[in-house]
């Protein structure tokens, strides 16, 4: 029977029943049923290029037969996991296997999803050697989307090519059919997406607490008139890593920059961005920019560009000279300032938005004098927030504000006291600076 190929035509032979007379129209009637077949019948070379398609098939794939012949499997089906599908083809090719009840998936020409389910089975020369693939295919209507979800899913799994665990399927009478195989299958395959995800999730939370432990200071700078104590605490469930940083430097003439920031986000991407604020930061302190001038200076570095993560910030220079502090914030909870015999302020500058918004916004700073033996208090949103809903900020705030009983108290005392005025239900990440200032 002549058949269309790819280079011209060639011929398929059907074995007839001894007890069967063929003739001409044998031919003529096996290629009818084969072109008629109401299920789809494709052939493929040893390189999985298309030899035979019918009708059905050709329908099913959203594309005439022309457009198959000679070419790959991979370049005229859209599938969500090409390498798998050609890795299962393969091992048609190499070893001889048959792959019954194969469910796959693809996108038609119109963007539609298709599922169908069938077998695939080595073609033999004479002498035994595998010459091509065999394929017969029919339509899962139902099926499409489920299972196209479920192939991208598997396409993980496939590439890891490793075990994440074991299930086992007991009945209480019969024996399994191959629809409750499919279904096993199908949930084994979910289940290890499952389980992957939660393993890729875990590492990825690991790796943003080490990146984040690594970028933050392993200790600050101190001096006579200055002394700094600083806490990090992650998030109350152990599963976020936030943008929460520190920062202090020591500057020529008797000052000291501090900085305190949180990038808005969670994980590694936040980690990431942590550091570019802090070394900023860092930076522009080092050539002696105003409090005011490098929040502005900053907001133009980080211009909103797309993979940005915009961030609050605080900034001051204390002048231990003069006793005077330049304070400017960028959408950041106010710090306070508790002096020697308790009574503590909120230090309220013009508030500006947050940095790496876009808008080149033009940060204004205070000029408060500082009494000799103050306390210096910055923290991230994470100290004063709850969760629950049961206090708002500006009460957080107050709550903080009173915690420090003895502000002469050693700082890690006066750090301690303040975590422990943290709202129960904070879940999010929180950071403290203290800074005792003196002058010289």
């Amino acid at each position: 029977m002549a058949v269309p190929l790819a280079a011209g035509t060639g011929v398929l032979a059907v074995a007839m029943p001894q007890a069967q007379p063929a003739d001409a129209g044998d031919a003529l009637a096996a290629g009818r049923l084969l072109d008629a077949a109401p299920i789809g019948l494709a052939v493929l070379d040893t390189e999985l290029r298309f030899r035979f398609v019918n009708r059905a098939m050709a329908r099913l794939n959203g594309r005439s037969v022309e457009r198959h012949l000679g070419r790959s499997v991979l370049a005229v089906l859209d599938l969500p996991d090409p390498e798998a599908y050609a890795r299962v083809l393969r091992r048609v090719v190499d070893e001889g296997e048959t792959v019954d009840n194969l469910r796959a998936a693809a996108i038609g020409p119109d963007g539609d999803p298709y599922a169908v389910v069938g077998t695939l089975f080595p073609l033999r020369e004479a002498d035994g050697t595998v010459a091509g693939v065999g394929g017969y295919v029919h339509e899962l209507s139902d099926s499409a989307g489920e299972l196209l979800d479920a192939a991208q899913g598997r396409r993980r799994l496939e590439l890891l090519d490793r075990v994440l665990g074991a299930v086992t399927f007991r009945r209480q009478a019969g024996s399994f059919s191959s629809e409750d195989v499919l279904l096993a299958r199908e949930i084994a395959a979910r289940t290890a997406t499952a389980i992957d995800n939660a393993l890729l999730y875990r590492r990825e939370r690991l790796a943003a607490l080490a990146l984040q432990r690594h970028l933050l200071p392993a200790r600050l700078p101190s001096a006579t008139w200055f002394q700094p104590a600083y806490r990090y605490r992650p998030a109350e469930d152990d599963t976020l890593a936030g943008g929460d940083w520190y920062d202090a430097l020591l500057l020529p003439g008797g000052r000291v920059g501090l900085g305190i920031g949180d990038v808005m986000g969670h994980g590694v991407g936040a980690a990431a961005a942590m550091g570019r604020y802090r070394s900023s930061v860092h930076a522009l302190l080092a050539v002696g920019l105003p409090s005011g001038q490098l929040l502005t200076r900053l907001d133009g570095l980080f211009t909103g560009d797309a993979g940005e993560l915009a961030a609050t910030c605080a900034c001051a220079v204390y002048d231990a000279g003069t006793g005077y502090c330049r304070l400017a914030l960028a959408g950041h909870p106010p710090p306070l300032l508790i002096r020697p015999d308790g009574s503590a302020d909120v230090l309220s500058p013009e508030p500006g938005p947050p940095l790496g918004m876009g808008l080149l916004h033009v940060y204004p700073d205070i000029k408060l004098p500082v009494p000799p033996g103050s306390l210096l208090v910055f923290y991230t949103d994470g100290m004063i927030e709850d969760r629950s809903a049961v206090l708002d900020l500006d009460q957080g705030i107050a709550i903080l504000g009173r915690a420090v009983r003895d502000p002469g108290a050693p700082l890690d005392e006066v750090c301690d006291a303040l975590m422990a005025a943290r709202p129960a239900g904070s879940a999010d990440d929180a950071a403290l600076l203290v800074a005792r200032l003196g002058r010289v």
